[in-house]
């Protein structure tokens, strides 16, 4: 640590930063769950998602907040839940119709010099649904269509990352192509299932 000439304080040459951004993938689209409301009768603009100059994958135009503290993580992800699409069938009263993905992205390093950057993604899975059991229709028929087909993709992720496969199939949906970076390399993935039973 060096000393502050003006003051006498301490001044720490370790500098870091943290950001937050929230976004759901709704029947393979993906939507910023932090952008501004729309107006009403107007509709929600998708986003792209592609590698960067900096070989990462990345949304751009998705909304990133600074934060500091724990309390005001918490606040982004309340704030953007609120924006989350859900719906009502037979076997949930407000099941999620979308997946999400809340990101934490740290840069940290020495004062003056390039900083190191890391991901923490925290995703909230929609759930694998029986169409018999949920009695689903319409819109909604066809949200759990592209609910179980990118579940699937993840499912076809992992077993080929699992066997160390040539070829791994990010590309087949959007949940997996934003994840990749999270799922291969050197990353470190945790998944918590959460099963309700219920009867055939």
């Amino acid at each position: 640590k060096n000393r502050n000439p003006a003051d006498g304080s301490t001044v720490s040459p370790f500098v870091f930063n943290i950001e937050v951004s929230m976004l759901e993938i709704y029947n393979d689209e993906v939507y910023d769950l932090l952008a501004p409301p729309v107006a009403a009768g107007g509709k929600k603009t998708h986003l792209d998602v592609r590698r960067g100059k900096d070989g990462l994958v990345e949304v751009p135009g998705l909304v990133k907040e600074g934060v500091s503290c724990l309390e005001d993580v918490v606040a982004v992800l309340s704030r953007g839940n609120e924006n989350r699409a859900t719906a009502t069938t037979n076997m949930n009263e407000h099941s999620s119709r979308s997946h999400m993905i809340l990101n934490v992205r740290v840069k940290c390093g020495m004062k003056d010099q390039p900083l190191q950057t890391g991901n923490l993604y925290l995703i909230d899975l929609a759930g694998s649904e029986r169409v018999r059991k949920s009695e689903v229709e319409g819109e909604q028929l066809k949200e759990a269509g592209h609910i179980n087909k990118s579940l699937s993709a993840l499912g076809n992720v992992m077993e080929a990352l699992d066997r160390k496969a040539k070829h791994v199939p990010y590309r087949d949906s959007k949940l997996t192509y934003l994840l990749q970076d999270s799922l291969g390399g050197n990353s470190r993935t945790m998944m918590v299932v959460n099963v309700s039973p219920t009867n055939d």
